[in-house]
């Protein structure tokens, strides 16, 4: 039983003649918070389980995930969106709840890509995850719910937004997030030890659903480059680099149009995996630097 009316058992579900729980909704229409008592009895033993149900308004959304670094053609990642009251307290559930989303292009980046050729909805349905009964339930009559997945079509920046479906929320500011698809490049061989004066030759491949596609750096928009050159340097043929002295040094693997010497590094991220840089403005044809950069480390003694 419910205390208040604005608190309604919507079903029972019950074995053997006994109700094992029960599915609740709030159906009020005031702002106001309110308090509910849930009593589940015993009737054999009159024994009483309590409880409290509190209806609050959404104060606050924010989108959570496991990473904001997606792989380009690869698998999709799923998005959540949390919804807390004004005190800080996080709802229960936000099931069956209509919410927009949408992916917006980062116009503070000098290199502009539309969201769209960079990240993609994919709907549960139409993906290898188990669809949950309330987002099927949406996916059904064209809407999204709290969770969504998104697929990263090819490397850039986008911003990925959303808000509360219902007109009540208006007024309520879109959680937003910066997302990055990167390409998922293999650097082969990943360690190495060589001798001075010795040369090492590379090889590059893009992993891709798992199978692994080589990649020829001459013409593509990718090129090798030496961290720490008086270690080692990279040989004319771009692809290959000689020892020097006895040390450690870095391999990178760079995608962008211009040399990193036009790039002032602003973000490395915390796997190591990518660079995020602006043009120097003192460097001609600062607005073709993509800012995006895919690195594999590799060290050589």
């Amino acid at each position: 039983t419910s205390s208040r009316e604005e608190v309604k058992l919507l079903e029972i579900y019950s074995e053997n003649d006994c109700s094992k729980e029960a599915t609740v909704t709030a159906v009020t229409k005031s702002p106001t918070r309110l308090t509910a008592i849930i009593i589940a009895k015993d009737i054999g033993t009159g024994f009483s389980l309590r409880c409290d149900v509190i209806v609050d308004s959404i104060h606050r959304l924010e989108i959570v995930t496991t990473t904001r670094e997606l792989y380009a053609e690869e698998a999709p990642e799923e998005f959540e969106v949390r919804a807390y009251d004004l005190y800080g307290n996080e709802f229960s559930t936000l099931e069956g709840l209509v919410f927009v989303w949408d992916l917006q292009t980062v116009t503070d980046h000098k290199a502009v890509v539309p969201a769209q050729t960079v990240l993609r909805f994919i709907t549960f349905e139409a993906s290898p995850y188990e669809t949950p009964p309330s987002i099927a339930l949406l996916e059904a009559i064209g809407e999204q719910g709290n969770r969504v997945l998104i697929e990263g079509r090819q490397t850039g920046f986008a911003r990925l937004s959303v808000q509360m479906g219902h007109p009540s929320y208006k007024n309520l500011p879109p959680a937003e997030v910066n997302l990055m698809v990167i390409a998922n490049l293999i650097l082969e061989p990943q360690d190495v030890y060589i001798l001075p004066r010795t040369t090492i030759s590379y090889a590059v491949f893009h992993l891709k659903q798992g199978i692994f596609h080589p990649i020829e750096i001459e013409g593509s928009q990718y090129f090798l480059q030496v961290g720490d050159e008086s270690v080692a340097y990279l040989e004319d043929d771009g692809i290959s680099a000689t020892g020097l002295a006895i040390g450690t040094t870095d391999t990178i693997v760079v995608e962008t149009e211009i040399p990193l010497d036009y790039i002032s590094t602003q973000f490395v991220s915390r796997n190591g995996t990518y660079i995020e840089g602006t043009p120097l403005s003192n460097r001609k044809h600062k607005n073709f630097c993509k800012e995006l950069i895919s690195i594999k480390l590799l060290v050589i003694n």
